[in-house]
């Protein structure tokens, strides 16, 4: 077999393994080694892998809080330059190298080797040992994908925790196949693949952290004002919400402060997915208001911002789309992501 394991600190391939015992696993075979535990620290993290650091803090209360034999066992991909790239231990290697988990007495680890063809097989191959072990999180898919396409996220709208993947899935539905929902989206790392662009548009605006239907709201605004005639009143209208201006006239509200008033008046009934379709709907009644340059009448409440009993949230979200000419090809996200950070 010509793939070689990466023995050295550089990366360099190294020797060629001696085999200890090999099984077939369609046209390549898998074989295991054993390996120092330097060679194994500095042998590259799968770009979908969650965050780490995160995932250990749990992990050394539980199931990693005792050495185990069977923590000695690991695996990774090779790639056809000899390269290899872990497909799981990377929160035992954490532990070990940090000292807070006790490493094997011998120095070295079991490694099972499986060739990939490239990095691409490798990271469907991690999904896979994932999938086996059912260890990772939406939160921890997330912080995969974001490192796979090296996406750095750090407005309080954004960063850690407050991306939420729903909100991503609502959008992705809507702009890919023109609906609220798919029974099978995207795995969480091809849909932050496609809205990078958006993400780093919206990130760059320093909002604070929203709600499920609300960043579903600021994330499809934004792809479809960011490169129309409108761009500059619907950046108007998220300013005017996160700043809580209020209209100075009696029984009259702002749109933006309309919608701040009905999204919290509905959150106390409850969450989930009619919660985000019913606030989505009201982010777009409110934001066509605000193009109108109109105000929402009330004492109490605005109380036009409202749905009807026989209103279908996802039909007023759907109208508003088309409305507002559909939303860009995705081929062009980038080219618009781009002209807007320019000139932000």
């Amino acid at each position: 077999m010509s793939n070689t394991i990466d023995m050295l600190e550089s990366g360099m391939a190294g020797p060629k393994p001696v085999m200890e015992r090999e099984k077939s696993i369609g046209m390549e075979s898998c074989y295991t080694v054993q390996m120092p535990l330097g060679t194994w620290f500095v042998i590259l993290d799968n770009p979908r892998q969650r965050d780490t650091e995160e995932h250990a803090r749990k992990a050394a209360r539980e199931h990693l809080r005792v050495p185990n034999p069977t923590h000695r066992s690991v695996c990774a991909a090779c790639l056809p330059s000899g390269k290899m790239v872990k497909l799981d231990g990377h929160t035992r290697t954490f532990l070990w190298a940090s000292g807070k988990l006790e490493a094997p007495a011998d120095g070295t680890v079991t490694v099972t080797v499986y060739p990939v063809h490239d990095m691409e097989e490798a990271k469907d191959l991690f999904d896979t040992f994932d999938n086996r072990l059912a260890v990772m999180t939406t939160q921890g898919r997330l912080t995969g994908g974001k490192r796979e396409h090296t996406l750095e996220l750090h407005s309080s709208c954004l960063s850690g925790t407050a991306l939420h993947a729903t909100s991503l899935k609502i959008c992705d539905a809507i702009a890919t196949q023109g609906i609220l929902q798919v029974q099978k989206p995207d795995p969480e790392h091809v849909i932050i693949g496609r809205w990078k662009p958006v993400l780093e548009m919206v990130d760059a605006q320093g909002y604070g952290r929203m709600s499920t239907g609300m960043l579903a709201g600021i994330l499809l605004t934004w792809v479809l004002y960011a490169s129309t005639a409108r761009y500059g009143a619907m950046k108007g209208f998220w300013l005017s919400y996160f700043e809580v201006h209020k209209s100075s006239v009696s029984k009259h509200w702002l749109p933006a402060e309309a919608l701040r008033f009905r999204v919290n008046k509905e959150s106390d009934f409850g969450g989930g997915r009619v919660l985000n379709a019913r606030t989505l709907a009201y982010v777009c009644m409110a934001l066509e208001a605000h193009f109108a340059g109109k105000t929402f009448l009330g004492k109490n409440e605005p109380v036009r911002l409202a749905l009807k009993s026989e209103e279908n949230p996802i039909d007023v979200v759907m109208r508003h789309v088309r409305q507002a000419g559909g939303i860009p090809p995705v081929e062009k996200w980038r080219k618009i992501a781009d002209s807007v950070l320019q000139h932000s």
